[in-house]
């Protein structure tokens, strides 16, 4: 079980050495993402006119959204949210279990219900502690957006700042937005929440599950577009593993859909209630 779950996390958060060309030293960029001390809360208008609340933070061992344990409940209803399209990729792509390289790292694809959803939570919160141990190196942010009135958890989203990425490039993590809210355009809020605490962000990236088509499209709609991810030394043995997987990018220079969003942002503070 640990085995595997050390393999899905190196498989969903390795990053390239250096795509964008010459970059500045990549613990210069780790180190200035760690120093961010903004925090939220900020109040977002959704597509449909209601304001809603947003937070975000660098994770850490006086996080407010982790040592509140509320997070415990979010990444409960993350995990609900995104064991749909992961079951999807197994029932898409049967063969895929059928290479031994594979085996060990996807077996968990063919269970159902209670124990597959687990799996999915143990995976981000061991996410979250090993971002609480600084374990890799990097710089983990996790950012909610939740009903103003009541403090509902409607979606919830992880970005990393890793030693491999160039200077500016932010990787997208879990994202997920709860049954009931989809369709308010919360997906963008919380693309784009990054650059409330990051706005020197000149890129995004992310990687998507090939039959995780709904959530694809929209991130076309946002701006990003597919390349080819560069995995160094690493390439034979995730070649066929990455096969399974999208990768997109969102350049600030050709976009502007996340930065308008994030403009959109408004200080609590600063809101009249």
């Amino acid at each position: 079980m640990k085995l595997f779950k050390n393999i899905q996390i190196f498989v969903l958060v390795m990053a390239p050495a250096c795509l964008m060309g010459a970059a500045q030293p990549s613990s210069a960029w780790v180190q200035e993402a760690l120093s961010c001390q903004q925090s939220g809360p900020w109040i977002v208008v959704d597509k449909k006119g209601t304001k809603v609340r947003v937070d975000g933070e660098v994770i850490s061992n006086d996080s407010k959204i982790i040592s509140s344990g509320t997070y415990i409940e979010d990444l409960n209803t993350m995990a609900d949210v995104m064991q749909a399209p992961d079951l999807e990729l197994a029932r898409a792509y049967p063969l895929i279990n059928l290479n031994p390289l594979l085996l060990c790292v996807h077996a968990k694809l063919y269970y159902q219900g209670k124990q597959f959803r687990d799996w999915i939570y143990e995976s981000y919160i061991s996410r979250i502690d090993e971002a609480l141990l600084n374990k890799n190196d990097s710089v983990h942010f996790i950012f909610t957006v939740r009903e103003l009135d009541s403090e509902k958890l409607l979606g919830i989203v992880m970005f990393e700042v890793g030693k491999d990425h160039a200077y500016g490039t932010v990787e997208l993590g879990p994202l997920a937005v709860t049954q009931e809210a989809q369709g308010r355009g919360l997906s963008k809020v919380l693309s784009c929440s990054i650059l409330k605490l990051l706005p020197q962000a000149n890129r995004i990236i992310l990687e998507a599950l090939c039959s995780n088509t709904k959530a694809i499209d929209i991130y076309k709609t946002f701006g990003f577009t597919q390349y080819q991810r560069d995995y160094g030394n690493f390439n034979i043995f995730v070649r066929h593993i990455k096969s399974y997987f999208y990768a997109y990018e969102y350049l600030m220079s050709t976009s502007r859909t996340l930065q308008d969003c994030a403009a959109k942002f408004v200080p609590v503070r600063s809101c009249v209630q």
